[in-house]
């Protein structure tokens, strides 16, 4: 996004780049602080968590330093994290001139907590993920994410193991890096004799995710939770047909077996026989892929970028 509104014209400084959580709270609030003179507007992307610590502070010296602030919140878990801690969290919002999200999911909740919310979408790079997707008689599945308890990379595992009786090539690609799961799910596959069925890349750069896009027949999103699903809608972008989680954002933005099949959050026989029924039906995989290519389009940047200038001139 930053690059985009350096496109724009706007100059865009960026706090900050330290690893280390003190060192990026001491650099964020000197920069906001002792260089004021150089920036009229503060964006705030804003988490749950220990990373909201860092926002409270942010907000705080906006507010007696009369700066404006735009907050983008971002994170599935927010809401909750909101309803642990109403009064903190409300409190800060309150204070920051703009409260916008790219999720419609958190936007509605914030709304009826009486805290005015800006939907503004998040964007993907268009041409990065070209419609590449051709239907192919293979029963190869693809998972990209990171190995996290959020993205419930399991759920990806166990279909690929009640259906291998059933599809005796079916072969799951997972790509993602580790975030404290991998081995466990290594073992997994071990326990459940998969070796042969699934394979672990490694993070892969977006250039090349293009590649297992348009050679894979369905898409696994299993994640507990989702502000927005960049990932979702890179892969909808390239045309790959998509089984889902019915969490977050998803719903509010993609149409049940029209788009993607939407599967409850709890309910794995529904998510894994919405993958059984696309390995199916060519026909269906067809419909999915050209539908969602056309919704994936509402959020390149040129689209996006009309609401962003808004908010900096007019909001």
């Amino acid at each position: 996004m930053f690059t985009k509104l350096t496109g724009e014209g706007y100059t865009v400084y960026r706090k900050s780049a330290f690893r280390n959580k003190i060192l990026r709270v001491l650099d964020t609030l000197f920069f906001v602080l002792f260089r004021s003179s150089k920036y009229d507007v503060i964006i705030i992307q804003m988490f749950s968590n220990m990373a909201f610590l860092v926002d409270f502070f942010v907000v705080n010296l906006a507010r007696w330093m009369n700066k404006k602030t735009i907050t983008v919140i971002r994170g599935g878990a927010f809401v909750e994290f909101y309803e642990k801690h109403p009064q903190l969290v409300s409190g800060v919002l309150k204070k920051c001139t703009i409260v916008s999200s790219p999720s419609k999911f958190i936007g509605n909740f914030l709304n009826s907590k009486g805290i005015s919310t800006i939907r503004v979408p998040n964007f993907i790079e268009i041409n990065k993920f070209p419609y590449s997707w051709k239907d192919k008689a293979d029963d190869k599945l693809l998972w990209v994410r990171a190995f996290n308890d959020i993205y419930k990379p399991e759920l990806a595992i166990q279909t690929v193991n009640k259906l291998k009786d059933q599809y005796k090539n079916i072969h799951l690609t997972m790509v993602g890096p580790d975030q404290g799961k991998r081995d466990h799910c290594i073992q997994l596959i071990r326990d459940l004799n998969l070796q042969d069925h699934i394979t672990l890349t490694g993070p892969v750069s977006n250039d090349r995710l293009t590649e297992y896009y348009s050679t894979h027949n369905i898409y696994l999103n299993t994640t507990n939770y989702e502000s927005f699903g960049v990932a979702v809608v890179e892969a909808a972008c390239s045309g790959i047909p998509i089984v889902s989680t019915n969490v977050g954002e998803l719903p509010f933005m993609w149409e049940n077996k029209q788009d993607m099949f939407l599967a409850d959050n709890h309910n794995e026989d529904a998510f894994i026989g919405g993958v059984k029924e696309l390995l199916e039906d060519k026909d269906l995989r067809m419909k999915f892929s050209i539908n969602a290519r056309r919704k994936a389009e509402e959020y390149s940047w040129e689209n996006v970028r009309t609401q962003w200038n808004n908010l900096l001139v007019n909001g």
